[in-house]
């Protein structure tokens, strides 16, 4: 059984917000992914603030209808989904949402959830494996075919994450994943979250020299401090990157 938690996102409007709807099993498991943290909800909110505009988002009728969708923003360690949801709401594109295998069922369970909304905004939702350690192999749930960064007509122009980097080995690994499927042009866009726990200040630094030396510069960054009822670090970090003297032809 699920437990639905309703959140309020801003969208490019002043002053106007989306409700969007997300399911989190009561019995936890092991997957961090199952539970919505603190950075998602910084991060969700944080998009309108980033304007794109996508051209790719059609008229396909449910969340899974192709094996190979056209990807406008990839989110990594999507969790529940509440980040992935609110950029194709608020963009108005189409998102592909991955996490490890464990996670995705709930996951697109919650992407269905918020169909009317994604139909609303002319935008689509996708769920999918993307294991790190394979970064490479992207598989949407509910196909027994994969996907690869070479076989897409265009990369993701937009890679999201919240609260992803949480372990030693977490920094080249992201970094690794960021290179592989983001689009190398000069819209593209890196915007990520987190919260700024002690023990993972120095895996944090370590994250930020490691995109440095792949290419990529951060353009805007600040901090913003969630609300007591996180039961984590309130203060949270975000950033926006883009590849460093890369021009369109």
């Amino acid at each position: 059984m699920s437990e639905q938690r309703l959140f309020k996102v801003t969208t490019q409007i002043s002053d106007e917000n989306i409700g969007i709807r997300v399911g989190e099993p009561s019995l936890k498991r092991k997957e961090l992914g199952l539970s919505t943290w603190g950075s998602s909800t910084v991060l969700a909110n944080h998009l309108h603030r980033v304007p794109m505009q996508f051209k790719s988002a059609t008229n396909h009728d449910g969340a899974e209808e192709t094996a190979s969708p056209s990807i406008d923003v990839l989110e990594l360690g999507a969790g529940t989904g509440l980040v992935g949801i609110a950029a194709a709401a608020v963009w108005q594109a189409n998102v592909m949402l991955t996490d490890v295998k464990g996670v995705v069922p709930n996951l697109a369970a919650n992407v269905a959830l918020n169909a009317k909304l994604l139909a609303r905004s002319g935008a689509h939702g996708y769920a999918g494996t993307l294991d790190w350690g394979s970064p490479d192999v992207l598989i949407p749930h509910g196909s027994t075919r994969s996907m690869d960064p070479q076989s897409l007509v265009s990369k993701p122009k937009v890679i999201l994450a919240a609260d992803t980097i949480y372990s030693e080995e977490i920094p080249a690994a992201f970094v690794n994943v960021v290179n592989l499927w983001l689009d190398r042009s000069s819209t593209s866009r890196l915007i990520m979250a987190y919260p700024m726990r002690v023990a993972c200040l120095d895996h944090i630094r370590e994250l930020w020299q490691r995109l440095e030396d792949a290419g990529l510069h951060a353009i805007d960054e600040g901090r913003e401090e969630v609300g007591v009822e996180w039961d984590d670090e309130r203060l949270h970090e975000w950033s926006v990157w883009k590849w460093h003297d890369v021009t369109d032809t």
